[in-house]
């Protein structure tokens, strides 16, 4: 698939959006008022969804073709774990090196994605939950698609 200008400059917003709520913590001491745009921290995830469920979508429904069957399923599924799981796990184990989690479950709920699935959000790791929604997507939707 050709890439596309207009979807790589909503990626590069989306991006910005998010990197600009994360760098409001070093600013916020000084302007406490600037609090309010950390709105475009959600915004950018959300765009980051809608993005990843069109391309994805789009990449599942042309890979299972008019006589979907489990050969396309599994494929799709080993591109889509290729491409994120290695670096989730990486960062995973960063992140249990710097700190172990606290809490219920400790590391557990991680290997399987199943993080976000805990009554408080647990405070080890918090960045994964963006991927736990997209794993559970990559795994649901062909399903869907297929059925």
């Amino acid at each position: 698939m050709a890439r596309v200008f207009g979807l790589d400059l909503l990626r590069a917003i989306a991006v910005l959006m998010v990197l600009s709520s994360h760098a409001l913590f070093f600013v916020r001491p000084l302007f406490p008022a600037i609090q309010a745009l950390s709105l475009f921290g959600y915004l950018g995830v959300e765009l980051f969804f809608v993005l990843s469920g069109f391309l994805v979508g789009g990449i599942a429904i042309r890979s299972f073709g008019v006589q979907p069957g489990t050969a396309d399923l599994f494929g799709f599924w080993v591109r889509r774990w290729f491409r994120t799981l290695p670096n989730y796990y990486l960062f995973l184990g960063v992140n249990l090196a710097m700190a172990a989690p606290a809490g219920p479950g400790g590391v557990a709920p991680y290997l399987v994605f199943l993080q976000n699935l805990a009554w408080t959000t647990p405070r080890f790791f918090p960045e994964s939950w963006s991927l736990a929604v997209e794993e559970w997507f990559y795994l649901l939707f062909p399903l869907l698609v297929v059925a």
